[in-house]
């Protein structure tokens, strides 16, 4: 098979494994909710697991005696897309939510309207949670990287850097809103494009 070819069908795999990742997650929360289980409380509490993990992980690399828990690179990799869905997942939802609002049932915009609240309240939490266990598998990955494929490093520091950039982004439009300043919608735009470059990194690092 060519190298387009591998790609395309990487490409198709990974984005019907991003719907089904999305869509699991908006299952799950109205599954807690009908079982009146806190979604803010239970998103706080597995998120927070994560990043105290990625941060063992990565101080392992100077204190070897914290000895945290094991977990493959891939495993890592592998969670930083999944979760980086949810991140992207807000745009999608608003562009929908836009869409249907006048065009559709009420129990559908309900639905949609209660997506979009989730996933904007939670959309920075995500994205430190991408970040720590993108570090994570980054750590996990260095005594070993003089064994691996020139194009999984060159790909996954290509993706790494492009996740930090967009991470100081997202930082100085959360500091913009929090001193009641309006940042340009050019910047938003910005933030949503390095999103979109970040995943089509992923598919060539993965």
């Amino acid at each position: 098979m060519s190298f387009a070819g591998s790609i395309l069908i990487r490409s198709f795999f990974y984005c019907v494994l991003s719907i089904i990742d999305f869509f699991l997650l908006l299952g799950t929360c109205s599954i807690l909710r009908l079982i009146r289980i806190s979604v803010n409380w239970t998103t706080w509490i597995i998120g927070s697991i994560l990043i105290l993990n990625s941060v063992l992980i990565f101080l392992s690399l100077f204190f070897p005696q914290l000895s945290p828990f094991q977990v493959t690179e891939a495993f890592l990799a592998a969670l930083s897309f999944l979760i980086a869905v949810y991140t992207a997942g807000q745009w999608f939802t608003r562009h929908w939510y836009i869409q249907i609002k006048k065009r559709t049932t009420s129990r559908i915009v309900l639905w949609s309207k209660n997506a979009l609240l989730f996933l904007r309240k939670h959309h920075e939490f995500f994205g430190w949670v991408v970040t720590f266990t993108a570090l994570a598998h980054m750590a996990n990955f260095l005594p070993t990287i003089t064994t691996a494929r020139q194009y999984e490093v060159i790909t996954g520091f290509i993706a790494l850097g492009i996740l930090l950039i967009s991470v100081i982004l997202g930082l100085w439009i959360w500091y913009q809103k929090r001193t009641k300043k309006l940042p340009p919608k050019t910047v938003h735009t910005i933030h949503a494009a390095l999103t979109i470059t970040f995943f089509i990194a992923l598919f060539f690092h993965m």
